[in-house]
């Protein structure tokens, strides 16, 4: 990796390309990569999608797998920007060659972030239907393990199709999953 450019782990809505560059033109895909002992959920709450936002929280013999980006260093600040909400993290991203990428993602600020019991059960806000079809969508895209999506479709949405961003996506956003 540059020097110049930092590996940033997706795994919500930056799945998709064509919103990574919203505010992130210099994204360019490095490879699908599988974060260990953290699971997926929806338990931060986004008045722009209109319902729950992804998070990771870490679980033992947990994964979630998402897309590692390679983006500017110049860029970062407009993806912290983005990240409203989150804060920045270093993890370990495993590759399908056997390698450790490390990178930077975000987890949300709101309490949830640390292991408990039964922290996706008190903690979980549905997302709006809008915003799993563009992580699916961004899943898809990239060939994730079909399993991997089944579980993430399995969540339950709030029903809400349509949010502030809908007019940035591929027409087809309403009428996928």
């Amino acid at each position: 990796m540059k020097e110049d450019t930092v590996n940033y782990f997706a795994y919500g809505s930056n799945l998709l390309t064509s919103r990574i560059r919203i505010r992130n033109k210099s994204a360019v895909k490095v490879c699908i990569g599988r974060l260990n002992d953290y699971y997926l959920t929806f338990n931060g709450y986004s008045n722009t999608w209109k319902g729950g936002t992804a998070n990771i929280v870490p679980r033992a013999n947990s994964f979630v797998i998402g897309v590692v980006w390679r983006i500017a260093q110049t860029d970062v600040t407009q993806l912290d920007a983005q990240e409203v909400g989150y804060r920045p993290v270093a993890v370990n991203v495993c590759t399908d060659d056997g390698s450790v990428l490390e990178c930077r993602t975000y987890v949300q600020l709101n309490g949830c972030e640390h292991e408990q019991h039964s922290c996706a059960d008190p903690c979980f806000v549905a997302p709006s239907a809008a915003y799993k079809r563009v992580v699916l969508m961004g899943g898809e895209e990239h060939g994730l393990d079909a399993e991997y999506l089944d579980s993430i479709r399995r969540m339950p949405d709030n029903g809400v199709n349509e949010c502030s961003l809908s007019h940035l996506f591929d027409s087809n956003v309403s009428n996928t999953v």
